[in-house]
Formats: C-alpha cells, structure tokens, sequence
C-alpha cells in the first residue's frame, strides 16, 4: 500500500489553479476546510509560533513522466486558558458532547454516529498501515461522519468525511502530544474516508465531476454507503496542557496534515512559481482554511466544559 495519498490528475490542476490564484472555495473537499476567506479568525488563540507548516521535498514517482506536490504541516490550536480542575476537564473530553464538538467545527455542522461495519474498519486499517497516525488502536471507539454543504451559484457541494474516533490514555504519539506525564486522556481522530455529492445546473454539474474526477453520484454496496479513500491525511489529538507553564489550562488540538498531489512533468511550465514555493504557498493555504474550524473546536469545547461544570 502505498504511505501517502494521491490525487487523481483533474483534482492536481484544480488544486494547483487554486493556490496559484487564491480562490480557496475550489479547496471546499479537503477535510477540516470548509469555509475558507469568507469567515475571519475564531477568537480562540491560535498557536503560529508552535505550529509549523512545511512544504514537502518532491520526489519523482516511478513514473518518469510525473511529478508531484507535498502539502503539510504541524498545527497547534489552544482555547482561552481556564483556571480549573485537570481531572475535571480530562473527563470532559471522554464525553460524546465533547468529540461533536471537536469533529463538527465547534458544533456548526452535524455529526453522525456510523454503525461499525467491515468496510470502516477496513477503512481505518489502511489508513493506519500508512504509517501516518503512529500508536493508535487497532479498532477505534467510534465512526463518526460528518456531512458540510457548500454553495457555488449554480450548484451546491455536499462534502462527507468519515472518522475514526478513539479516547486513549496518556500520550498515543509522544511526539505530537507533548511530554507532560499528566496528561490523562487524549482524543483521536483519523481522516479514513470521503464522499461528495453535487446538485445543481447540469452543465456546471458535468464540469465539476470532470475537474474533480468525481462520478457525480454516491455508489452503494451491499447496502452501506461507500466511501472513496481521502485526498488528505489528517489526525487529530486533543489533550489538557498547561498554559504557559502556569496553574492554567487549556484544551490543546494538534493537527498534522498531508497532501500528496500527482501530475504530468509537462506541466510544469504552467506553473506560476517554483515546486517549493508553490508547496510552501499550498501548505500555508491549508493551514489557514483550518484554523477557522480548529479554533471555533477549542473555543466551543471551553464553553462546553464551563457550561458543564455550571450545571452541576
């Protein structure tokens, strides 16, 4: 199997056309990016100086007649910190409220609880034996969909991505989840599948589903909704840290994200810039459609947590 998701040719150029000119609505499909630069900044600290974002080394693929782009980066995302009991807040993050929260931008999308079936756990499989996700278990707590529509004129795009969702203890990847042997639980989160549907004027549907190498429609079988491996790598872990190495506490996210885009070496000469700096400016445009959804998450998880610790 191979360690990185690739992207079929039309999705690269799109990709590339949107990066090259900074219409980031074209992004709409990659996890955690729905709305991009038409909603500002959540008020929750974002963490720029503990987050990197990298632009990948490109490597050729055995096919001397292609090429591709590495998108990545490491995301830190922090709440307001909060005066309160490490155990309490620990146990916060175990309930259902919690992982909606998290999985559905701080609740402004509807997440659904899947059924576990062979296919999500063979879903959640392939995604581990990439490599990406170290440490996490062989069978993850929960599925947990979540669908966002997005509104082009002339056609709307509804986008579902599916999750594998575990609560583990202590730290599951030592190096993303700090060192701190206090911490008590972390919540996971693996991008393991995805599936979009398009409505609209036919003419503009046809040209969607042929820039994007979409079918156009849902494909079942045997019953259960199928669900095409995602163009993104992206894992979550959501933890209780110290804020600032004081008696203050935060709901820390870290994101890491990877995109792997293919595409003939003959287009190279399209492109608007060097491979580097077109996966610097790629990376960079990612991060930013994320923090918009990561910092509404640790917002609406603190409120959540006081609102919890009100009603007792």
């Amino acid at each position: 199997m191979a360690n990185n998701a690739t992207t079929r040719f039309p999705s690269a150029i799109v990709l590339l056309v949107a990066v090259a000119i900074g219409h980031l609505d074209t992004l709409a499909w990659l996890p955690q990016a729905r709305t991009l630069h038409h909603q500002r900044h959540s008020a929750a600290t974002f963490l720029s100086s503990s987050s990197a974002v990298e632009a990948g080394v490109t490597e050729g693929t055995e096919n001397d007649n292609k090429t591709r782009l590495r998108f990545a980066g490491d995301l830190t995302f922090d709440s307001e910190p909060l005066a309160a009991s490490k155990p309490d807040m620990n146990s916060y993050l175990t309930t259902n409220e919690c992982r909606k929260l998290l999985l559905g931008a701080g609740g402004s999308r509807s997440v659904e609880s899947l059924p576990p079936s062979p296919g999500l756990q063979t879903m959640w499989t392939n995604q581990l034996a990439s490599g990406f996700a170290q440490r996490l278990p062989e069978v993850p707590d929960e599925f947990l969909r979540t669908d966002t529509a997005i509104h082009f004129p002339g056609l709307t795009l509804t986008n579902t991505v599916v999750n594998g969702f575990s609560i583990v203890e202590k730290s599951v990847d030592e190096t993303r989840l700090s060192s701190e042997e206090s911490t008590e639980y972390a919540c996971a989160s693996l991008l393991i599948g995805e599936t979009r549907t398009v409505i609209g004027r036919k003419p503009l549907v046809w040209l969607f589903n042929k820039l994007t190498g979409d079918g156009g429609a849902n494909n079942k079988k045997d019953g259960e909704e199928s669900y095409s491996d995602p163009k993104a790598k992206v894992v979550t872990h959501t933890f209780v840290a110290e804020h600032n190495n004081s008696d203050n506490l935060v709901f820390r996210i870290n994101v890491r994200f990877e995109v792997i885009v293919e595409f003939p070496k003959r287009l190279l000469r399209i492109l608007p810039a060097s491979q580097s700096t077109m996966e610097a400016k790629g990376s960079a445009a990612i991060q930013k459609a994320m923090s918009k959804d990561f910092s509404a998450a640790t917002k609406s998880v603190r409120n959540g947590y006081i609102k919890q610790q009100q009603q007792r």
